[in-house]
């Protein structure tokens, strides 16, 4: 591997997490060998995301639908990583960003179940998401999936996969500085006000049971999901993976962590970009969550302590229970198959009938 320190610390801390969004080991293996330096990052993600379109074209043109759509979701994956965390172009961000758009989009019709694009009106604006729908008649309980700094609705497919099976429906959405919603609108401290013409949505329709809507956030979606719990008090129920309680002091967050705030939150400097996240806290909403949560933490967590978890325990007055796993990293990717299981569990246990 490269002596690039943000190569290194990029893989040190997310290599658990590539391998549970199904990024392909000898994948990986090929691009460190040709990343020299932090400039390569997002040329040479993109470069094999554009390998893996080039298969799924390929495979559609011939009608090898599966072929197709597999190939087409891990390349929205390679596009997603390569433009992430990487700031240092924003010419080949942008470009990343969309290719990754471009291809989930061919993918979602064939996804099984497929996923249907949806605009929910949202201020002047709308919020991009995606829905699918479990086999079987409705109406069907949902889950609401929140995404964290870096994450988007396009990433959460196997988290998707993992609710459908269960029998709940699933809402991923790019809200305020995430995904699409970057282009129009930066992140903001009152997130939260998004998750009600989110469940108002939810509720219009018929084939979503509007009394077994729940939410997913994980790592900063963590926060959001449980800002949206403690504003939102049609949930009946949340799991909020890997949450932080507050973001203060700023300068002790990591390099990728303060290039991230500052670029979401769409600030000049990372002074302002600090003055902005140092205002992130639970302490105000926390004791308004009516909702049953589970709180799931990694208890070797590097990026988000698990004190913030503790911290967000001690808050709530609502049912609560936190699950620890000991040697789990951040958002515990490093047990994936044994965290998401236990998420996905406990959301149906609340939500399904007769799960």
């Amino acid at each position: 591997m490269s002596n690039d320190r943000q190569i290194q610390e990029a893989f040190h801390h997310w290599m658990p997490r590539f391998m549970a969004s199904t990024v392909d080991y000898s994948d990986l293996q090929r691009m460190i060998t040709k990343m020299e330096s932090w400039d390569d990052w997002c040329r040479v993600w993109s470069e094999m995301g554009a390998e893996h379109e080039v298969l799924a074209e390929a495979a559609l043109a011939k009608g090898h639908r599966v072929t197709a759509t597999d190939a087409y979701l891990r390349a929205t994956i390679y596009y997603h990583f390569g433009n992430a965390i990487f700031y240092r172009d924003m010419v080949q961000k942008e470009a990343a960003h969309w290719k990754k758009v471009e291809c989930y989009a061919k993918a979602a019709p064939y996804l099984d179940p497929p996923a249907e694009r949806l605009e929910i009106p949202f201020e002047d604006t709308t919020l991009p998401a995606y829905l699918r729908l479990p086999a079987g008649p409705g109406p069907h309980p949902c889950v609401i999936l929140v995404c964290g700094s870096d994450s988007v609705k396009e990433q959460e497919t196997e988290w998707e996969n993992t609710l459908l099976k269960r029998g709940m429906a699933t809402l991923s959405f790019d809200g305020p500085g995430q995904g699409e919603m970057w282009f129009r609108m930066k992140m903001r401290l009152d997130y939260e006000v998004c998750f009600v013409p989110l469940v108002d949505y939810l509720v219009s329709r018929d084939d979503i049971d509007s009394e077994r809507i729940g939410l997913l956030g994980h790592s900063k979606g963590g926060y959001l999901g449980a800002r949206g719990a403690g504003y939102e008090h049609r949930l009946k129920g949340a799991v909020l993976i890997a949450p932080f309680f507050d973001r203060k002091p700023f300068d002790k967050l990591s390099t990728f962590l303060r290039q991230g705030y500052k670029h979401i939150s769409g600030s000049a400097t990372e002074d302002e970009a600090r003055e902005f996240v140092e205002q992130f806290t639970l302490s105000d909403i926390a004791g308004n969550i009516q909702c049953p949560i589970l709180i799931i933490h990694g208890g070797k967590d590097t990026l988000t302590p698990l004190d913030h978890a503790e911290r967000l325990v001690a808050a709530t007055n609502c049912p609560t229970e936190l699950l620890v796993f000991p040697d789990g990293n951040h958002v515990v990717t490093n047990y994936v198959y044994k965290m998401r299981p236990a998420a996905a569990d406990w959301l149906a246990d609340r939500l399904v009938a007769n799960s």
